[in-house]
């Protein structure tokens, strides 16, 4: 049909679709953005250098476990070779003591490293060590001597003494404890308090706990005066006279 015949109902449509088009909508409100509270850090509760920050001197324990007909040329070879790794200045690093067991494992020597520039000073080490020819020699001597060894990459605890030469004649005890995951700060909490009971005899030598490879291990090392021996505080556990 022409538009002139149209019912009035489809012109009343379009006559209210474009008042409708005309007519202003208002826009919606645009939301105000909330600002958001930055976090601020929380300081670590746990007494030691947290595990998970890079910080800190780091410790390596190294057990080699000699051959008992070859224990006294291995000491004379470490005797000859340690020493000038430790008072070269290149190498940061630090030979804080070495030690064969008395009680426990037998034909066993203890090395205890310190690296004080972490991570970074061990790897700079290693990268040396592997271009020196008499370190080289001497790895490859000490091989034919050696049953095992095994090494352990440790921190310190803040709270005990920092390891250093001490008088003698002194034997050391080196003990070991595999805590529960999640249990260290508690255990570190108890030993802030408890190892001012140990101080009085000098005993505390240092304390380390682990951070690569075998998790929650965390390992005493206590030094006694030979003459002191005869009443101990505690029962001993496995103790290395100093070399």
């Amino acid at each position: 049909p022409s538009p002139r015949h149209q019912p009035r109902t489809s012109y009343v449509v379009r006559r209210s679709s474009v008042a409708h088009a005309t007519t202003p909508v208002p826009c919606p409100p645009v939301p105000v953005p909330v600002p958001v509270p930055v976090p601020v850090p929380r300081p670590c509760p746990c007494p030691c250098p947290c595990p998970c920050l890079p910080h800190g001197p780091l410790v390596v324990v190294a057990v080699h476990n000699v051959k008992p007909e070859c224990l006294e040329a291995y000491n004379k070879l470490c005797q000859e070779v340690l020493p000038k790794i430790h008072e070269e200045k290149h190498y940061p690093c630090a030979l804080v003591g070495t030690w064969n067991t008395w009680y426990g494992e037998q034909d066993q020597a203890v090395h205890l490293w310190r690296y004080e520039g972490g991570y970074p000073a061990l790897n700079e080490v290693m990268s040396k060590l592997r271009q020196n020819k008499e370190f080289t020699e001497f790895r490859k001597e000490r091989g034919n001597m050696l049953l095992s060894r095994k090494n352990q990459l440790l921190l310190e605890f803040s709270f005990w003494n920092e390891p250093v030469p001490r008088d003698g004649p002194n034997i050391y005890e080196l003990r070991s404890y595999q805590l529960r995951p999640g249990t260290m700060i508690e255990w570190g909490n108890y030993w802030a308090r408890a190892i001012r009971f140990r101080q009085d005899s000098n005993e505390a030598v240092g304390g380390f706990f682990s951070q690569i490879g075998q998790l929650y291990m965390v390992h005493h090392l206590w030094g006694k005066f030979l003459l002191l021996l005869s009443s101990p505080t505690e029962p001993t556990l496995s103790l290395c006279p100093a070399v």
